[in-house]
This record gives structure tokens, C-alpha cells and sequence, in this order.
């Protein structure tokens, strides 16, 4: 006697119903590589995950979303860079690119403002300098740009 749930198919589509068709799972990041995950990648620069994985020219960690170039020297190393990327040194003029509410003022440094003689040191902010009618200062790199002369 057959199972009601093949009558039932009988009847309705006039044919007996198949079992869907099971496909093995395969991970996106292995199919857009082309070759499956090891462990000769280095960890990811931002959180150390181990867990990264080559997309195209890339380098990608799936915890953090960061992305890199599997030959890029570290950050670290190179010293302090400007929003764009150049590397600043001590002395430089740089010019601020973001309009920077001072914390316990109403005050603001304008965009464009332009800062002489920087200092480089380590900490959060990475630069300490005199901006004209504010005062001694530290900003953060990546608001600043050099300026070329």
C-alpha cells in the first residue's frame, strides 16, 4: 500500500513527488578563491583573528571586515601618516581637513587652518602643536594633511 503523502502527490500532480535534491554546503569564501582556507595566511593586523581568508588581491578577516594586501608593511613600523597617507615628520606644516570642536569650548578650528611646526609623540593623538588663537593643542593624524611647499 503506498504512503498517503504519494496518493496525495498522485492526485494532485498526477505523478509521484521526488525528495528535493541535497546539495553540499560550500562556504562563499571558498568558492570566491577558488581553493579552500589553510593556515599559511597570515592573522588579521586589527583583531589577530585566524580565521582570515584571500579574496582576489586581498587579504579579508570575517570577524573584523578588515581587508589587506598580503604584502603591505604594518602600520606600526612606518611611523605617523597624514589622512592621505604621506608620513609626517617633526617640523612639518600640516593644514586641518575637518572642522574640530574643541572639548570645554564653544570653540572650533576651521578647515583649512593651517599648523606650523608639529610635533610627533606617541599616545592617542599623535601630534602636539600651537594653532593661532586656540593654544597649545594634540590632534589626531587623520585630521590633518600635509602641506607640500
Amino acid at each position: 500500500m503506498p504512503a498517503i503523502h504519494d496518493i496525495f502527490a498522485q492526485r494532485t500532480l498526477g505523478r509521484k513527488s521526488r525528495a528535493p535534491v541535497r546539495r553540499p554546503f560550500r562556504c562563499r569564501a571558498r568558492r570566491a578563491m577558488g581553493r579552500p582556507m589553510n593556515d599559511t595566511l597570515p592573522p588579521c593586523p586589527e583583531c589577530q583573528s585566524a580565521y582570515s581568508y584571500a579574496m582576489g588581491a586581498l587579504l579579508v578577516c570575517p570577524e573584523c571586515g578588515h581587508e589587506w594586501a598580503p604584502d603591505a608593511p604594518s602600520d606600526d613600523t612606518d611611523g605617523v601618516r597624514d589622512a592621505v597617507g604621506n608620513l609626517l615628520a617633526d617640523g612639518d606644516t600640516v593644514t586641518v581637513i575637518k572642522d574640530l570642536e574643541l572639548k570645554g569650548s564653544s570653540g572650533v578650528i576651521k578647515v583649512g587652518t593651517k599648523v606650523r611646526g608639529i610635533r610627533l609623540v606617541d599616545g592617542d593623538h599623535d601630534i602636539d602643536c600651537k594653532i593661532p588663537g586656540v593654544g597649545q593643542i594634540g590632534l589626531k593624524s587623520q585630521f590633518v594633511k600635509k602641506v607640500t611647499d
